[in-house]
């Protein structure tokens, strides 16, 4: 014998399944961004100028509105620079991340640290956002901009009988982001490559943040007990166009080092010829072009 289940019964049960799967997981998009554009060259070689930050890990977390507890997530960008942290349920409670129930996210980068210039130079401390607005909405965008900061990766080599601490510092790019003409052809110092450091009130960003990094190394990786660097590796493109100039600014900037570390400087392709200007190429997309000493 069949047995009717009360129209309102049904209602009730239906109810509770619109609620209970209808409110998706809370996954913001957040797009991590430098304060200054850089080159980067693309899968079909195109050289490309923006500011996003690509594999880089953060941290987010969630804190309810009215309530004590939180709810982590840690993702990484991807090559277009955002990443999708996953906030399903607030904890202990077992309720669904809503609009409403957030009160605020503040997100970490690990191994990251804000770099805060001052009279005496710089000080440093872990990077971290916080407060910042989140409302729980499905396909929600934050975008960040990132502070002058220094990120810290520690890889080991080998597992021999003794060990030994050495820094890599890669690619500074002295002088990337230096003004351009309306031929997009860059020029540091006087004119031309074979040319001179003209003072020190051209500053574009890399300069700044290589300065930083100099310091970090100074204060943190040298003559401590846990960490005592021996010597200085830069891993090539000291310059951005290779000229004479540019080298004159790093080997100034790059004196900053602790007097104990030996400097190890390679070269990269930034640095084997005065490429000093981007030229559009109908097959290749954008070629780099070479402008000789004196205008024209």
């Amino acid at each position: 014998m069949n047995k009717r289940i009360p129209f309102r019964r049904l209602a009730a049960i239906a109810l509770f399944l619109a609620v209970g799967f209808s409110h998706a997981a809370y996954q913001p998009v957040v797009v991590l961004k430098n304060p200054y554009a850089s080159e980067r060259i693309d899968t079909l070689g195109n050289v490309i100028w923006d500011s996003l930050v690509r594999r880089k890990t953060l941290v987010a977390t969630l804190y309810r509105t009215g309530m004590t507890d939180s709810l982590a997530a840690e993702a990484t960008t991807n090559d277009s620079g955002f990443c999708r942290p996953l906030f399903d349920r607030w904890p202990y409670v077992g309720s669904r991340v809503a609009p409403g129930s957030i009160e605020r996210m503040d997100i970490a980068l690990p191994n990251t640290y804000r770099a805060t210039k001052t009279m005496a130079g710089f000080t440093f401390e872990p990077l971290r956002m916080e407060r910042l607005l989140a409302t729980g909405r499905t396909g929600e965008t934050l975008q960040i901009v990132l502070p002058l900061s220094i990120s810290k990766h520690d890889v080991t080599i080998g597992d021999g009988p003794f060990e030994f601490f050495f820094v890599v510092l890669a690619d500074p790019h002295i002088a990337a982001g230096k003004k351009t003409d309306e031929r997009r052809w860059g020029d540091f110092g006087s004119e031309g490559w074979d040319d001179a450091d003209t003072g020190l009130s051209e500053r574009p960003w890399p300069i700044e943040q290589v300065e930083a990094s100099v310091a970090f190394i100074n204060d943190s990786l040298v003559g401590r007990p846990e960490c005592d660097a021996r010597f200085v590796v830069v891993a090539g493109d000291v310059t951005h166009m290779s000229e004479r100039s540019e080298f004159e600014r790093a080997r100034q900037v790059l004196a900053g080092l602790d007097e104990r570390l030996f400097l190890v400087p390679l070269l990269g392709n930034h640095d084997g010829w005065p490429y000093v200007g981007i030229i559009p190429d109908p097959l290749l997309g954008s070629v780099r072009s070479v402008r000789r000493a004196g205008p024209g």
